[in-house]
């Protein structure tokens, strides 16, 4: 081993590891940069996680070590038994380049029953990947209403593999990004948490080789119980505010305005109790916070204010978002991002 100086290092270390089940919501929320990679070719491929994971090894001093140039270590990974069907004996290994911001083939793992095995030159995030051809597909999502479903949460599945891929509406309901070709998926759109974590909507269809727009796509959420949250966010002068945020505190959800100052959000149920907004002014960084009642139909609060409060704010530019799965940046320490345990091990 040694460190990032270069000099040998032997002794005691804690090493932080975290397993990523990609089958899984938060396994998918999780990883870093987007599904998109670089095979051995230099040709850009979308890629079907079997399984991932990150490490990383620091001394006592909280220095990151690293393995020896030249050398390996093992690595032994799980595979989601929802995809042990479509697991191949030999599988691409790929690690995420953090400076151009995608993963990477290096090696490749064996499968051992329900687990795959390879070598790795580094530590870091580490994914077993099988690489496909890609179309972009793209959609805006509407209610019954043709109103924009904004902040909803989408999921698309490959049914011939079980894979899963996230994205997030924007303000104006658009949501798209790179998919395998030929594929027949699965659509799982969900809203926030507070309406329980059902999906409003699953159906299915099948991707060919060309680029897709499915244009805009009904989503019906209908019941007496629904209800629609609308407003428009004013600064300190009562003017526009045409680069803000709202965040719904009971919603943990966050929606973007519009060029007009305008925000919406359309959710399956009515919230129980009030609901607080923090309205975002994020061109002079200042903010305010509303309290209010929703009931079932449209609920339109008219002008609120995202002025008076200076709020604590850094900016992060994310490039090359290409990849139906949104760009997930790392911006604290790994033992808090992940709580994952640390282990003290000798280093000989």
């Amino acid at each position: 081993m040694y460190k990032s100086s270069g000099i040998s290092y032997s002794g005691q270390a804690e090493i932080v590891v975290k397993y990523i089940d990609p089958t899984t919501n938060n396994g998918l929320l999780s990883m870093p940069g987007n599904l998109m990679g670089i095979d051995s070719n230099e040709s850009q491929k979308v890629l079907t996680s079997y399984g991932m994971f990150v490490a990383e090894l620091y001394d006592l001093a909280g220095n990151q070590l690293q393995i020896k140039a030249n050398e390996k270590v093992q690595m032994s990974m799980e595979i989601p038994s929802g995809m042990l069907s479509s697991a191949s004996p030999l599988i691409p290994l790929w690690y995420f380049d953090e400076n151009k911001e995608i993963w990477v083939e290096e090696g490749s793992a064996t499968r051992n029953g329900n687990r795959y095995v390879g070598d790795i030159g580094h530590f870091s995030f580490w994914n077993c990947d099988a690489p496909n051809g890609f179309i972009k597909l793209e959609m805006t999502l509407v209610d019954q209403n043709n109103f924009p479903l904004s902040g909803v949460l989408v999921f698309l599945t490959d049914l011939s593999t079980n894979s899963k891929s996230p994205g997030t509406t924007d303000s104006k309901g658009w949501v798209g990004g790179m998919v395998p070709a030929n594929a027949n998926l699965k659509m799982e759109i969900f809203t926030p948490d507070i309406c329980g974590q059902v999906p409003i909507s699953v159906t299915t269809f099948n991707t060919n080789s060309i680029d897709q727009n499915l244009g805009n796509v009904v989503v019906s959420i209908a019941g007496a119980n629904s209800c629609r949250i609308t407003g428009k966010l004013v600064n300190c002068n009562q003017a526009t505010v045409n680069n803000g945020m709202v965040y719904f505190e009971e919603l943990d959800g966050v929606v973007f305005t519009n060029q007009t100052g305008n925000f919406a959000i359309t959710l399956p149920c009515t919230p129980p109790s009030a609901i607080t907004l923090f309205c975002h002014d994020l061109s002079n960084n200042q903010y305010d916070s509303t309290t209010v009642t929703a009931v079932s139909g449209t609920n339109d609060f008219g002008n609120l204010n995202a002025c008076g409060l200076y709020g604590k704010f850094f900016n992060i530019t994310v490039k090359k978002v290409n990849s139906w799965i949104l760009s997930n940046t790392r911006i604290s320490a790994l033992k808090t991002c992940f709580g994952a345990i640390g282990q003290i091990m000798n280093l000989l």
